[in-house]
């Protein structure tokens, strides 16, 4: 019977993993987050409890398959992307498991998700004061952090509010313009409105620090 449920859970955990986002995945997928878009994908479609089983798979460091690296699991990313940003992720993701609140799980994955992309988007944004920085390393850095948004809260978009969806896919594209073009400012600007726009529609609390004009300072 357990060895049923477990290939019923595979099967669940395959159909929720086929992309249903409009936009273009570019560069490597971190396994922890692909593991929680299938998490939110779980939810959505209502299979609470697997959700939440899943979710308690990956929060300690894990291997994924059969690699012999050990992957970054959610407590410790949480711990990092607290400590950067003076959030509570960790609180938040213990009391929604204690609680087994659908809801309060999937505020702070997405939560999360929109924190590892300022991440990487903060990373750049280093390299712009470098005369030397390469382009394509750049684009690459960018890109890696967009598919935070393509796999954990594009999906929601395009499922609820198309045209919101169409208008944050479209900063997206400014802020690689911009970052081709060179114009590291209108680059901020653009990120700066795009993350309150994230805020604004998914009703996340993110920490004044993530709408700071970071690129501006020394």
């Amino acid at each position: 019977m357990k060895k049923l449920l477990s290939l019923f859970a595979f099967g669940l955990l395959v159909s929720y993993s086929v992309p249903s986002y409009s936009h273009q995945i570019l560069g490597k997928i971190p396994p922890l987050l692909s593991r929680m878009e299938i998490i939110l994908r779980l939810i959505e479609a209502g299979d609470i409890e697997l959700a939440f089983r899943e979710t308690e798979l990956i929060v300690e460091d894990f291997h994924y398959h059969k690699l012999t690296s050990v992957e970054d699991g959610l407590k410790t990313t949480m711990n990092k992307i607290d400590k950067k940003f003076g959030t509570n992720l960790q609180t938040s993701l213990d009391e929604s498991l204690i609680k087994k609140d659908p809801d309060d799980l999937r505020k702070t994955l997405q939560t999360l998700g929109v924190l590892l992309m300022l991440e990487k988007f903060d990373t750049l944004q280093e390299t712009f004061k470098k005369n030397d920085s390469n382009l394509n390393t750049q684009k690459t850095i960018f890109w890696l952090g967009r598919n935070n948004f393509t796999l954990l809260l594009e999906p929601t978009l395009a499922k609820y509010d198309p045209a919101e969806e169409m208008r944050m896919d479209r900063l997206l594209d400014r802020m690689l313009y911009r970052l081709e073009d060179r114009k590291w400012k209108e680059f901020e600007d653009t990120k700066i409105e795009l993350i309150t726009e994230l805020e604004r529609y998914f009703k996340l609390s993110l920490p004044p620090c993530a709408l700071d004009a970071s690129i501006n300072k020394d």
